[in-house]
């Protein structure tokens, strides 16, 4: 007997272990340990009051973790993860699940699920626009190794805080997906670090990243600055004084200049991804 209940109670190592289980034969297999599972959970403020599972003899056998957040007065969930162990598929648990908690999330005022989904994964784009998703942009993901030297500039480069997004957000052509937004750098200040470059005490372009995975979070320029260089000038400094080996997720696929740059700047798209939105 299949049973579902929220994950609230459930130790975070048998997650962890059905997480890697589910996405060991995934189209990019996972494999998380406990350090960057801490920091999944940190980044993409899962709320396992809204996460939900399925047993089978005690055992979790299926799961879709949510991240919580409150925009405009408006209570939102993001999808961070959804898995089935392999031998247990073909049971459509997803669809029971989501059957199972979304009257709770109605009753809790959640307003909208959100969720991404790899363009080539057909089975999971059935299931989710069975149960009423919408797609609502398609989002691309970058990878690649360049070793660039720094170069001389006028500019400065420097470790800088950012503590005015409104200021930030106007460098911006589209809006961030849920890993790579305002919240989670902000979540995530312990782990990532931002570069920016400045004219005196001006910021000109600015980039977020984790030194650690090397995933670059965001980057923008000013709009009147740009094709100057400074983009460049900000992935040369991370290239030599980091890590070579960039990997960025999320592009907005309408975005044709950041897209250009980093095709141009040596990096391939690795995967597409269909943000799709279910309204409650």
């Amino acid at each position: 007997m299949i049973t579902f209940k929220t994950l609230e109670k459930t130790d975070l190592n048998i997650i962890l272990d059905a997480l890697n289980t589910a996405f060991s034969d995934y189209i990019i297999p996972l494999e998380f340990t406990s350090e960057t599972f801490k920091y999944k959970l940190t980044n993409d403020r899962i709320n396992l009051n809204y996460s939900v599972g399925a047993f089978q003899n005690g055992k979790l056998i299926a799961f879709i973790l949510h991240g919580s957040e409150t925009y405009h007065h408006k209570k939102i969930l993001y999808n961070a993860g959804t898995g089935v162990i392999p031998n247990k598929r073909g049971q459509q648990l997803t669809t029971q699940l989501y059957n199972f908690i979304i009257p709770k999330f109605k009753e809790a005022n959640i307003s909208r699920i959100i969720l991404e989904v790899i363009t080539t994964n057909k089975s999971a784009l059935k299931i989710y626009k069975n149960l009423g998703f919408k797609t609502y942009r398609t989002l691309h993901s970058y990878k690649g190794i360049v070793n660039n030297q720094p170069r001389e500039s006028k500019y400065i480069i420097k470790q800088f805080e950012i503590n005015d997004w409104e200021k930030i957000k106007t460098f911006w052509d589209f809006e961030p997906a849920w890993q790579n937004d305002i919240q989670a750098i902000e979540k995530g200040k312990k782990a990532n670090l931002s570069l920016g470059v400045f004219e005196k005490d001006t910021l000109l372009g600015y980039v977020c990243f984790n030194p650690k995975n090397n995933i670059i979070k965001q980057f923008a320029v000013k709009n009147t600055k740009r094709r100057n260089g400074i983009a460049s000038l900000l992935f040369d400094y991370l290239s030599y004084n980091y890590n070579s080996n960039f990997h960025i997720v999320n592009i907005e696929s309408t975005n044709s200049s950041t897209i250009k740059f980093l095709e141009n700047y040596g990096l391939n798209k690795v995967f597409s991804q269909y943000e799709m939105i279910l309204n409650l």
